[in-house]
């Protein structure tokens, strides 16, 4: 549920690799319990930087005023109706491209930006070396996961050591 957010922290953090990582999560609903994943997640990484991160998700919506970073859907529309019993919202727009218009557009541009640049281009180069990035991505997802099952926070370096066979990103 957290791969678009653990791309974002290797965007934001330059790259790093977490020292460690510790993830905590539930299943409220039994058919999300029953195929071993989570309803409800937290995880937190620790960076040789200092840096310090933490990430959640939930399958069913929540926003909060005290996150300093929040992503939220767009609505149809702003009016929101606030009455004795509690506010109501507008709903989010139906699909992805009517939500994020603007980086649908963007990326479309851009696309074609690289495609007229040409496979020797600076531009191609420039995007073919962001995209070594990735692996860091699913070492620290599958980090996060073994976290999260093993109910305690993992080392990378120790993991990297100790198991570079077990399926697991060298």
């Amino acid at each position: 549920m957290l791969i678009h957010d653990f791309d974002m922290l290797d965007f934001l953090s330059g790259g790093q690799i977490p020292e460690s990582v510790t993830a905590t999560g539930h299943s409220y609903h039994p058919e999300i319990k029953e195929i071993g994943d989570v309803d409800i997640c937290a995880v937190m990484f620790k960076y040789p930087s200092g840096l310090i991160a933490m990430v959640d998700t939930c399958r069913d919506v929540m926003t909060s005023a005290s996150r300093p970073l929040v992503s939220e859907n767009e609505l149809t529309s702003t009016v929101e109706l606030a009455k004795a019993d509690g506010h109501r919202m507008p709903s989010a727009m139906h699909s992805f491209p009517q939500r994020y218009l603007q980086a649908y557009r963007s990326e479309l541009t851009e696309f074609i930006e690289l495609v007229r640049a040409g496979p020797e281009s600076e531009m191609h180069r420039l995007e073919q070396q962001a995209m070594l990035r990735h692996p860091n991505v699913v070492r620290t997802t599958i980090t996060a996961e073994m976290s999260w099952k093993q109910g305690k926070t993992v080392n990378l370096a120790e993991l990297m050591s100790d198991t570079p066979s077990a399926g697991y990103p060298a």
